[in-house]
């Protein structure tokens, strides 16, 4: 059943091909709970039925009874395997009858890894539990509490430490670009260390039963243990403790001492140049960078605040200016300037960074270095200016405990404007491994290898937000052209299916958009596919390039039911977005810069989706969004569409696809339209950033006075 509904995903998502990593996942995360509870019983089961018979008394009696304890382990195992087998086969045989044969032996692996292992680890324990404890009852309601306990959330609450969380099984992806990465061998080596552990336990119940212990099971606990060590120190190496309570108080401790720095002016960066190394096998990458500041402020600057992920090593940190130099290596430092920096001077920021993934922190799913399919949003890594409130902690409860107050509330929509133009000018060189393409932001202008190493160089063709991410993988790519315009879709050698259905619906898009609002502001367009290992989001654009995560809506089965042609919805929204979503337009920071971006993308997606299936299925769509939105709104503040924030995506995306298309029947699609293309000609960058106001400003100015109220009503009240 678990393996029919990750396939089917219901009415609202397409049904999904039976990969290998949907099946692996799905079993490891179905099967382990229940596994545990059912060895739990068997295993007592295996101690009580002898005792209930009276066979234990011929049992003990004969010349084995003082490896009965090895039997039963035998059983186990055998059982186990038998289990696992039976999983395997039943995910091989799910995948045919969906006709994807597609089989990755790495994957059914991962069965026996992350489920088996543990599990014979956890029967063991059980079977010493019943060894030491006579009383039956006793000894399985022991082994069904520690069952439990270990499926429940406290068990990593307990046991913070990931080296001793023995019955943990594998949540992750497991993804056709790199399998399960560094997890795979990570918990071999957490096995391991459990099993040396495991069998100096056995080894030294063994010798208290028999009364003895000689030099061999001595040297087998010393050579346990020298391989438990070395097991349990490779498996750790890198661990870096970030434990909620840590989390929650370097938070406020950065809130407390920084929060003056909201008020206080900033230089702001005109220009990113930029050197990236990637090596995806050691899950490390290097970057060297170079910041053109400018102070666009009326005022004098003598003190700056900047931000680097505590997790990054700083190679190098200098601040220069005409007048002075400073260098620093602290995650959060200020720099007090001796000489002020006036409005309209200029200083420069360099700084070379490090990182490297261990499997024992996990990794960040938008700072994914992986062997195979890497997705990184680069620029939220990269040296911030400035107080950043993305560091603030959001729940009042967690606040009262350290003082904070209440949240800082968002900008209001009526708040006075900020004019200050921060797009930037980007340069970015990256490297990779000779086997892999780098898909990055910007135009590619120039490719090169050297030393068994790809180079690729992008650039900005004009000022874009800061804003930029990059993707490394062995990619196959297909090419077409819009016009003169370069498409390209770079893509799992495996994953072809909706490839052309991609570009036709591009092109679809592009033609839409470019007659209705405004050319394509870019050189190229370009698509590419990563690894599961990145989740968050099925698609999302970036200046010339929409990156897609592989199992979504891209490689979905989108043949198998045409009522959800989610293909026309991913192009048509994040292609949109090279319109709506920072790329000309750069909305004000306040309430209702998503309806600028997000409601504007969901419009355009609308009106493709008219375009392709017709007004009737259009509309059957967008029932599905209101129904998303209804049952959203109950968990949430009532907002009105023009004062949405970030965090209410069932009225920036729901509610604003249902009002738009709305407006559409109500004033005309093509009166829509036009609102929308004086909107980019009149705030397109660098003017004015534009508030949501602006936008229904303009709505009422292509709309007759009847419509008026009505008008106001959709966009202005939270009906």
């Amino acid at each position: 059943m678990e393996l029919y509904a990750a396939i089917d995903q219901g009415i609202r998502l397409p049904q999904q091909y039976a990969r290998t990593g949907l099946m692996t996942t799905t079993i490891c995360e179905s099967f382990h709970p229940l596994a545990m509870l059912l060895f739990a019983y068997i295993v007592n089961d295996l101690y009580a039925r002898s005792q209930a018979s009276a066979f234990d008394v011929l049992e003990n009696a004969t010349y084995y009874a003082k490896t009965k304890q090895i039997g039963h382990m035998l059983s186990v195992f055998l059982l186990l395997l038998f289990f696992s087998l039976l999983m395997v086969i039943e995910g091989i045989l799910f995948q045919y009858a969906y006709h994807y044969p597609h089989i990755h032996w790495r994957g059914y692996l991962g069965i026996f890894v992350f489920n088996t292992l543990p599990l014979l680890f956890f029967s063991v324990l059980v079977l010493l539990l019943h060894s030491w404890v006579k009383q039956r009852y006793f000894a399985l309601t022991l082994s069904l509490t520690i069952a439990i306990f270990a499926q429940s959330p406290f068990y990593k609450q307990l046991i913070p430490f990931p080296l001793f969380q023995f019955f943990s099984t594998y949540h992750g992806p497991f993804s056709d670009f790199n399998g399960y990465d560094f997890y795979l061998f990570s918990a071999i080596y957490r096995m391991f260390f459990c099993f040396s552990i495991l069998l100096i336990v056995v080894i030294i119940d063994w010798s208290i039963r028999r009364r003895k212990l000689g030099w061999r099971p001595l040297l087998a606990i010393c050579c346990s243990l020298a391989f438990g060590l070395y097991s349990g120190y490779t498996f750790q190496q890198g661990y870096f403790p970030r434990d909620e309570q840590t989390v929650l108080y370097a938070s406020a401790t950065y809130e407390k001492r920084y929060k003056i720095y909201e008020h206080l002016p900033q230089p702001t960066i005109t220009h990113v140049s930029t050197e990236i190394a990637l090596y995806p096998v050691q899950h490390a990458y290097q970057l060297k960078g170079v910041y053109q500041l400018q102070n666009k402020s009326k005022h004098h600057i003598d003190r700056i605040l900047i931000n680097i992920p505590d997790d990054f090593h700083i190679i190098r940190a200098i601040y220069t200016s005409t007048a002075e130099k400073h260098t620093f290596n602290k995650a959060v430092s200020e720099l007090c300037l001796t000489n002020p920096l006036a409005p309209g001077a200029t200083a420069q920021l360099q700084f070379h960074l490090s990182f490297t993934g261990h499997a024992v922190n996990g990794h960040q799913s938008f700072n994914a270095i992986v062997n195979n399919g890497s997705f990184i949003r680069i620029s939220r890594y990269f040296p911030q200016i400035g107080y950043q409130r993305s560091r603030e902690i959001d729940q009042a409860s967690q606040r009262a405990l350290y003082d904070l107050g209440s949240v800082s509330p968002d900008k209001k929509v009526d708040a006075p404007r900020d004019s200050t133009d921060d797009f930037i000018h980007l340069d970015m060189l990256v490297s990779t491994s000779g086997d892999q393409h780098v898909v990055g932001t910007g135009e590619l202008i120039q490719t090169w290898t050297r030393n068994h190493r790809n180079y690729f160089r992008y650039r900005s063709s004009s000022p874009i937000p800061f804003r930029f991410g990059l993707s490394s993988a062995t990619y196959r790519v297909q090419k077409d052209h819009y016009k003169d315009l370069p498409i390209s879709v770079y893509y799992h050698p495996e994953h072809t299916e909706n490839v052309s259905q991609l570009i036709q619906n591009a092109k679809r898009t592009l033609a839409y958009c470019e007659q209705n609002f405004g050319s394509y502001p870019f050189h190229s367009l370009t698509f590419a596919e990563i690894s599961s290992f990145t989740r968050g989001f099925a698609a999302t654009a970036y200046p010339s390039t929409v990156f897609m995560t592989e199992d979504m809506l891209f490689h979905a089965n989108v043949h198998a039911d045409e009522q959800q042609d989610v293909i026309v919805e991913l192009v048509g929204h994040e292609l949109s977005h090279m319109w709506w979503g920072g790329n000309q337009i750069d909305p004000d920071q306040r309430e209702g810069a998503a309806m600028l971006t997000e409601t504007l993308a969901m419009y355009t997606e609308m009106m493709l989706y008219k375009q392709v299936h017709g007004r009737e299925k259009m509309l059957q769509h967008l029932k599905v969004h209101e129904q998303i939105y209804r049952a959203s709104s109950g968990f949430s503040k009532p907002q009105a569409l023009y004062r949405v924030t970030d965090e209410n995506t069932h009225i920036s995306y729901s509610k604003g696809a249902v009002v738009m298309v709305k407006l559409a029947q109500l004033i005309g699609e093509d009166n829509v339209n036009n609102a929308l293309h004086q909107f980019l000609m009149q705030y397109r960058y660098a003017t004015l950033k534009p508030i949501s106001t602006d936008l229904i400003t303009i709505f009422l100015r292509v709309s007759p006075q009847k419509y008026h109220q009505q008008i106001r009503k959709m966009f202005m009240e939270t009906l």
